[in-house]
């Protein structure tokens, strides 16, 4: 009997341990999820920036030089931001698809332990904290693809103008 109650609680602090494993890897993905919306805005905000600086937006579709470009000090910044924040954006991108396989992890460890998961409360609330923080990922990767999309629309109804 004695030995039958270890066995539980050695099931138990496996499992435990199991989904706040999960849970702090699906607290890196809220946060590079979170990144990577914040490098896109940014992209779309230097991008803003620099069609509303006058000599950039009176350049249309003439030949310029780099170094007009950069000529002065509020193009510069613009033009780094954008590449910056473009080439951050696609860094935080790599970095979360390391975190595709949580999903499958969580529903092996769910699958082998259902039963304690949902008898033992503190278990149910990492399940639950474990689920809120993947929704608050996918919530802010659909922000970001839909910002994304939002951006290449503007471009192509930009380039469509007469």
């Amino acid at each position: 009997m004695l030995a039958n109650l270890h066995y539980n609680t050695q099931v138990q602090t496996d499992v435990s341990q199991g989904l706040i494993a999960l849970d702090k890897q699906a607290k890196c993905h809220v946060r590079t999820a979170c990144s990577q919306l914040i490098c896109v805005l940014l992209f779309l905000a230097s991008t803003i920036g620099i069609v509303s600086v006058q000599p950039l937006a009176s350049m249309s579709y003439t030949a310029v030089s780099m170094q007009e470009v950069l000529a002065a000090p509020a193009e510069q910044l613009f033009v780094s931001l954008a590449v910056g924040s473009f080439c951050l954006s696609w860094l935080f991108w790599f970095w979360d698809l390391k975190y595709d396989s949580l999903a499958s992890k969580y529903e092996q460890l769910y699958q082998q332990h259902t039963e304690l998961i949902k008898v033992s409360a503190p278990l149910t609330e990492l399940s639950a904290h474990y689920h809120h923080l993947m929704s608050l990922a996918s919530h802010l990767i659909i922000t970001s693809n839909v910002v994304v999309l939002a951006y290449a629309a503007g471009i192509v109804i930009y380039h469509l103008q007469p």
